[in-house]
């Protein structure tokens, strides 16, 4: 294609803000309003080109067959043992979404939950699952269209029957239930009318159901409506006596204490005000914490609910040059997740903190998280299990049994997939500042480095958040055809410890952004690419980072594919539950903050330059995380600048959220359409 393109009117409305003294002019504020029926009309158009562009040719292009192959693979979500049942979610070949079993101790596999039968069209997911102590009854959550805003049900699985309450407004709810299976703690968010509007996003607190009554009368446990953007978790004895409360802001969080047995339930603090992590576990009479607040790469601290004073904590694990994930208690142990030059690897400990054993996984992959813990364990089981991927193997089922050190596939793919045609590189580089970056690089075997390789660079860069190794069909299907992907580990991610991720935080966020314009500028020194088959992509915290390098390098790429995106910084916080996120990126209402806010804002930095790579846009009306007007605003300031030649495009999923709980089928067709923008831009340019 060549030429500009002619896109639907964006009509400029201006409006003045005046933030800290400086005037700020907003043409595109009207499309922060994605009800208004101008609003829809602008998306209607809008997704009409781009899918007479790139979507509608996705599914009959060379990627989607081989990506409708590789994403049709078994795999175990979230195993769980209670009293000798395991319980898990598997997802099926050809099933728009994960089905919810329960294992017998004769190996029977039970169906227990399938929103599949009850929504062919797989927009209903399964969010998480709880089951009791001994296995009979299990609390879940489901929600709708990729909100995450999820109802519980209870299910009772001697009698295959539900109880007649459902609890609604559970998002990323914890369920902890009672021994005696009365009930159970959990959390939850106020219903819509209950706060002032706007408010319903944030005041999350603790309540216990009791079974068989009605969810508007559970106990209130614990709130916090001072500090609404903070988010209680709970954590309970195994006596049932006291709970811990963690609070957590992102990027910190308190610790508060309540005994249970009071008749005034009062959260006492043992941690407040706090700019580290901490993370307790209890096991009998001891209570264990992980933490960052004597060492970056983190550390495991053992105490007693009678000295909680943090002076009084004992280290039983410590870290230098690796970091300390997670780790989960067992029966008699302490399993313990490490990453080590962003591979993962899993060691056992006493309960005393002296190491028993390595657990024998494959060098350079992940443990990754399949909702809930990296590992999973049990107080009265000497087992735990994991999932664990590299780039070239999909997510294999682990059990490790630690008393006779054993280590037994649970679940494996048996996906056919040509491991020897394909290579992974370390790569290390130089940041503008200096620093050394570490960058992951998939390549075909046989590739020639001749500086016209399509190349993929992806990064995030935030929320101490680690790009290991990870099965991604796109990724093997790009290099399965002859392209390149590569991962820049750069700060603001917890690759390297807490430091790393406050490297790239706040003020100091440009770091993340030149970390990702130096990786690019290190392919292309490598011969890998050129700028015009350099292509670049990121979603969440990773589409402002794709967003803000786009503007301050635009030669430097030949593509842009930016997913559901944060764009402008200044008034991001006004937005769904942005407010949360002000420890990470800064408050823009705080003067300070603002001007490091606006100097890297992706919406207020745009130039029109003739050299701004083509970008296609990808956001959903039902993101309950990132608003959809970041896209919405930047897609039509930049299509009416009239010196930027290459598409600029926008794609706004209407029965969509963030990307959790997507059904099959829609993550094979983003897929194809990802690869198909980048395959026609970084061949064409």
């Amino acid at each position: 294609m060549k030429g500009r393109l002619e896109y639907p009117e964006s009509p400029k409305y201006p409006i003045k803000n005046v933030i800290h003294g400086a005037e700020i002019i907003d043409n595109y504020q009207w499309l922060e309003d994605s009800e208004s029926d101008q609003t829809k009309n602008w998306i209607e158009k809008q997704n009409k080109l781009t899918e007479e562009l790139i979507s509608e040719k996705a599914e009959q292009g060379k990627f989607y067959d081989r990506l409708k192959t590789l994403f049709q693979y078994e795999q175990f979500l979230g195993v769980v043992e209670r009293n000798g049942f395991k319980f898990y979610m598997k997802k099926h070949i050809e099933k728009q979404q994960p089905i919810l079993y329960r294992l017998s101790k004769e190996e029977k596999e039970i169906v227990l939950v399938d929103v599949n039968e009850t929504d062919p069209s797989g927009l209903t997911s399964l969010d998480y699952f709880f089951p009791n102590e001994n296995g009979t009854l299990v609390a879940y959550g489901i929600s709708q269209g990729g909100s995450e805003w999820s109802e519980i049900s209870i299910l009772n699985l001697e009698t295959m029957e539900h109880f007649p309450e459902k609890i609604p407004r559970a998002r990323w709810s914890e369920i902890i239930w009672k021994k005696d299976n009365s009930g159970f703690y959990y959390t939850r968010f106020p219903i819509v009318g209950e706060v002032p509007d706007g408010q319903e996003v944030f005041n999350s607190h603790i309540r216990y159901h009791t079974l068989n009554t009605d969810p508007n009368n559970d106990r209130l446990i614990y709130a916090c409506p001072e500090r609404p953007q903070e988010y209680p978790m709970p954590v309970l004895s195994p006596d049932e006596k006291f709970m811990l409360i963690v609070l957590h802001r992102f990027v910190s969080n308190d610790l508060y204490i309540i005994d249970l047995e009071a008749q005034n339930l009062e959260a006492k603090p043992i941690v407040e005000n706090s700019s580290n992590f901490y993370s307790p576990r209890i096991h009998k009479n001891h209570i264990y914490f992980w933490s960052d607040f004597e060492n970056s790469n983190y550390a495991i601290y053992k105490t007693t609910r009678s000295n909680l004073d943090i002076d009084k904590w004992e280290c039983i694990i410590d870290s230098k040059d690796t970091v300390l994930v997670d780790f989960q208690l067992t029966k008699n142990n302490i399993a313990v997740t490490w990453l080590s030059n962003v591979s993962s690897k899993i060691t056992i400990h006493d309960l005393n903190g002296n190491p028993v054993s390595k657990v024998p996984i494959p060098e350079r992959g992940s443990v990754q998280s399949t909702g809930g813990s990296i590992i999973s364990s049990t107080l009265s089981s000497d087992s735990i299990f994991f999932n664990y991927e590299n780039f070239i193997q999909p997510p294999t089922t682990f059990s490790y049994q630690i008393s006779n050190k054993t280590l037994s596939i649970l679940h494996q793919s048996n996906l056919k997939i040509e491991s020897d045609k394909i290579n992974v590189k370390d790569v290390w580089y130089q940041s503008k500042d200096g620093t050394k970056v570490h960058m992951f690089v998939i390549q075909p075997k046989d590739l020639e480095l001749n500086s016209k390789n399509p190349t993929i660079l992806y990064g995030y860069g935030g929320f101490d958040v680690s790009m290991t190794p990870y099965y991604g069909p796109s990724i093997l299907t790009w290099v399965e055809n002859g392209g390149v992907y590569a991962i820049a580990n750069i700060r603001g991610g917890g690759e390297h410890g807490e430091a790393w991720h406050k490297a790239g935080q706040l003020g100091k966020k440009q770091n993340v952004f030149d970390d990702f314009i130096y990786a690019g500028k290190h392919l292309i020194d490598l011969k890998y690419c050129s700028t015009q088959t350099l292509g670049i992509s990121g979603g969440s915290n990773g589409g402002l980072l794709v967003g803000a390098v786009a503007v301050q390098e635009p030669s430097l790429f030949g593509a842009v594919y930016c997913s559901v995106p944060l764009l402008d910084m200044i008034r991001y916080h006004q937005f769904s539950i942005g407010k949360t996120w002000t420890p990470e990126y800064g408050n823009p209402d705080n003067e300070k903050d603002f001007q490091w806010l606006y100097a890297y804002s992706p919406y207020h930095n745009v130039s029109a330059t003739s050299d701004s790579p083509a970008i296609l846009f990808k956001t959903a009306l039902n993101d309950s995380r990132v608003e959809p007007c970041h896209a919405l605003k930047m897609t039509a300031l930049m299509q009416n600048l009239s010196n930027i030649q290459k598409p600029i495009l926008l794609l706004v999923d209407s029965a969509a959220g963030h990307g959790v709980g997507r059904p099959l089928d829609k993550m094979i067709t983003d897929s194809a359409v990802f690869l198909s923008f980048f395959e026609w831009r970084l061949k064409e340019s």
